[in-house]
This record gives structure tokens, sequence and C-alpha cells, in this order.
């Protein structure tokens, strides 16, 4: 992964904390006491429970080291002049007559079926920097979606 800011909400970034917390605290160590085990039933090369957790104990420790990248390059965002849209808005926009709220978050936070949109979504990057009344134009792979900024907060 590059290193570049990470721009979260401070939920967001609360988020990849207690992530964080629970793989360096809870996980990991219980994954070297499963590996310990393991390792006492004797022959390593048939082991597969051995294989099985060591391979967890692979994934949580790379998960582990991009969270702390994540988090060594995070910026927190507190509060938006409301003017613009910026990470952590809320915004309310009009398609064909019916009102969508979004909230752009940081990739990490993006949850599309709860309306939280990355940044770096094609969406996302549309509204970036938008005013009340803008007319902002997407275009998708399968469509071109055609909205108006009615409220951001």
């Amino acid at each position: 992964m590059p290193t570049s800011n990470h721009i979260f909400t401070p939920s967001g970034y609360q988020q990849i904390k207690n992530e964080y917390w629970e793989l360096s605290q809870k996980k990991r160590p219980e994954a070297l006491k499963r590996l310990k085990e393991a390792r006492g039933m004797g022959n390593l090369e048939d082991n597969l429970q051995y294989d099985a957790v060591k391979s967890e104990l692979e994934l949580i420790d790379a998960r582990i080291a991009e969270l702390e990248e994540v988090m060594k390059n995070a910026k927190i965002v507190q509060s938006q002049n409301q003017q613009t849209v910026g990470v952590g808005s809320s915004v309310t926009v009009e398609i064909d007559g019916e009102k969508e709220v979004y909230t752009i978050v940081n990739p990490f936070e993006s949850e599309p079926t709860a309306g939280k949109i990355s940044y770096e979504s094609p969406v996302g990057k549309a509204l970036m920097n938008k005013k009340v009344n803008d007319e902002v134009v997407v275009n998708l792979p399968h469509a071109t979606l055609k909205f108006i900024i009615v409220k951001i907060e």
C-alpha cells in the first residue's frame, strides 16, 4: 500500500483503532496459543491444524501492519464548513425527483448500502468540493447519473 494520507471521520478512525486492538490484543494472542498447541501435536509436515493456524496468523499480522500504516498516515476531519462537500459531509442530492442522502467517508468506512460512500468512488469524487445547487454528472460503466446537490450537512 503506498504511503499517503487517509482522511477519516472521527467514527471511522475509531473503527480502525477498534479493529487494530481486536486483532493485536485478542485474535493474535489466541492464534499464537493455538499455534503452540498445534506444534505440540508432533510432526509439523503433516499437521493440517498447524498449517491452518500459521496461515491465519500470517493474515492477522498482515492486517495489523496495514492498519498501523493507515493509522500512522491518518488525518481526522472534525467538522465540515457545510459550504462545500468534503469527507464527513452528509449530502442530500436529487436524482429524477427522488432524494438520496450520502455521507462521504474514507474507503475503509465505506458502506454503500448504508449511504456511506468513499471519497475515492466515482460518485464520491464527483461530489467532493461541490456546493448546494451544483449539478453533478457521474459517468459510470453502466449508466450516467445526473443529480443536483440539495443540502450539505
